[in-house]
């Protein structure tokens, strides 16, 4: 009887166990290991790759910041618009209507107020204004140093007059229908403007003088421009 197989001893007794030899790698010109093996685990990324991505997004603000955020900037574009206006004078007219000027009326004189002319000053300039309810404070001043020479002050339909030195001067009006002082003029009804230079001069015809028709400076027949109250 031949040898059998045992199952627990293997193969069997008469037959050779065969040789299994380790199996030699052939080596080759680049025996280098494989690029992926010399990574590092953080770095087995592309570098074109996003570095954001994959990683853990923030949440957003909560609705109640942008709502606030959004009411701020639409008061702050409101007060810049507001301050523009105000700074234009586009409710001024809305604010004479609306509140009454309450600055208590100055009593004043007709005439000249005072004046910096020579004694010998003999160059006359007349002044009229037209009638109605209208005011005139009128400021002589001499053209290049604007240097003030006289004021004047004139009812509704009244005439004054002064003397000059020979020179060039301009005249700057202040109209209104109540005087408040000489701080505020004729309060907030106030309105200002400065005529063209005239010029008196001394020849053989005698001191040459000038006269003034303020209804005419009103009317635009003289040559005017509208300054600020601040500039009187």
């Amino acid at each position: 009887m031949g040898d059998r197989f045992d199952p627990w001893g293997g193969m069997p007794a008469n037959r050779p166990r065969p040789n299994f030899e380790p199996r030699k790698r052939t080596p080759k010109l680049d025996d280098s290991p494989p690029a992926e093996a010399s990574k590092q685990p953080w770095t087995d990324r592309s570098r074109d790759a996003d570095p954001w991505e994959g990683r853990r997004q923030r949440p957003g603000p909560p609705i109640l910041i942008d709502r606030n955020v959004a009411r701020a900037n639409i008061a702050l574009a409101i007060t810049f618009v507001l301050a523009v206006c105000v700074k234009a004078g586009l409710f001024q007219a809305a604010y004479d209507f609306l509140v009454p000027d309450t600055s208590p009326p100055v009593p004043i004189r007709e005439g000249v107020q005072w004046t910096t002319a020579s004694r010998t000053a003999m160059n006359p300039l007349t002044i009229a204004s037209p009638s109605g309810n209208k005011s005139f404070a009128i400021k002589v001043v001499e053209e290049g140093p604007n240097r003030q020479i006289a004021l004047l002050f004139i009812g509704p339909g009244r005439r004054a007059e002064t003397r000059l030195d020979p020179g060039v001067y301009k005249l700057r009006v202040a109209t209104g229908s109540i005087w408040r002082g000489g701080a505020r003029l004729f309060g907030r009804e106030t309105l200002c403007f400065e005529t063209a230079a005239m010029q008196f001069t001394v020849g053989a015809n005698g001191y040459g003088g000038g006269a003034v028709d303020l209804a005419d400076t009103l009317a635009g027949n003289l040559k005017k421009t509208q300054i600020n109250k601040d500039i009187f």
